[in-house]
């Protein structure tokens, strides 16, 4: 009988490794999202913990006597966003948990959603970033940060 665990390890960039122990014999994966999606066929899930979290569900089949087994893991989401703060007038200073990825823009616009302050792109891997808000006439600002146009993650920050 086939009774496969999940290690998980943490990686520095928000990802976190999915990977089977306790198999003993060679076998077929199967990694399935919580929707019950198949999302690969390779031993080592890795999963991106600030815009994906969840159950993953690992099911092995033996090849030699197609006996299968699964077993279901969590996958915690991690805010992107560490702090974002107002340094010194018209200047938002914002630190993140993990490196940006590809496609990531930070936007900042009033509380109220009604005018947009401004808008970056995240360079790859930066960790913090600054902001002139000084145009702005909000006293809460918003500060949401994007991958591919979805927002991931969001604050509101005082500005007075």
């Amino acid at each position: 009988k086939i009774t496969p665990d999940i290690d998980k390890t943490a990686n520095i960039d928000g990802t976190v490794s999915l990977k089977p122990s306790n198999i003993n014999e060679e076998v077929e994966y199967e990694w399935y999202d919580k929707a019950g999606n198949l999302v690969s066929t390779a031993p080592t899930l890795k999963v991106n913990q600030v815009t994906s979290s969840g159950d993953y569900t690992l099911k092995v089949i033996a090849k030699s006597d197609n006996a299968t087994n699964s077993v279901t893991t969590t996958v915690e989401k991690i805010p992107f966003i560490k702090d974002a703060t107002m340094t010194r007038p018209g200047v938002v200073d914002a630190d993140f948990n993990v490196p940006a990825q590809s496609g990531m823009t930070v936007r900042m616009t009033s509380a109220t959603g009604s005018s947009s302050v401004s808008e970056v792109k995240l360079a790859e891997g930066a960790t913090h970033a600054t902001f002139d808000v000084s145009s702005s006439s909000s006293e809460v600002l918003q500060l949401s940060v994007m991958k591919n146009g979805k927002v991931v993650d969001n604050c509101r920050i005082l500005s007075r």
